[in-house]
């Protein structure tokens, strides 16, 4: 089965491409659903995946720590012949679940479309994303390019900013509470 991995950087347009796959028709002929990770949402619950500039589609949430339920979700799923499987957030799964779902892939003839970050605001991989990388046919893997959000630069953007107090911060915790503001920068900015 074909299984495809798309990344770029916070505000690249991810969730923007996976709509337009999804009501583009993408392998119309095949019963699809969408799916978003959240970090405090409950597994099952009907959410929505929505774009920045304002498109949206309802999707099914998946809690990033409840794999059982998860799991029993998506096996339900391919059951009732669901044959692609739009992933937003997939950087908040762990490694483990997402080569589980390779595996369901290959076993049940189901698609994986998987969309999400590459790069924490630390600069280090988010393990489910580096073994996507790895994992997935490199045809397979869209990488969607962005400018620096820096004024005035037209560099291409490398890196995922944390900004406090209008000042970048490049340690932490990776998963917080509280919304952070981001800002997508060159090397150039992002270690300025």
């Amino acid at each position: 089965m074909r299984n495809t991995f798309t990344t770029g950087l916070m505000s690249s347009g991810k969730s923007k491409v996976l709509i337009e796959n999804y009501n583009r028709g993408i392998d119309q002929s095949k019963a699809k659903c969408s799916l978003s990770i959240s970090i405090d949402q409950l597994t099952g619950y009907t959410g929505k995946i929505e774009s920045r500039n304002g498109d949206s589609i309802e999707s099914i949430i998946l809690n990033m720590d409840d794999y059982s339920s998860n799991l029993k979700l998506i096996l339900d799923l391919i059951k009732r012949k669901h044959k692609v499987i739009f992933i937003d957030e997939v950087q908040f799964m762990n490694k483990e679940f997402v080569h589980i779902l390779l595996k369901l892939s290959m076993n049940y003839n189901v698609e994986f479309r998987f969309y999400g970050l590459l790069t924490t605001f630390t600069g280090s991989y988010f393990e489910s994303s580096k073994f996507l990388m790895e994992n997935i046919n490199e045809k397979d893997i869209q990488i969607l390019e962005m400018i620096c959000q820096h004024e005035n630069c037209n560099m291409t953007a490398t890196n995922n900013a944390r900004i406090i107090n209008d000042q970048i911060v490049r340690d932490g915790e990776t998963f917080v509470e509280q919304k952070s503001k981001y800002m997508s920068l060159c090397k150039k900015h992002y270690f300025s």
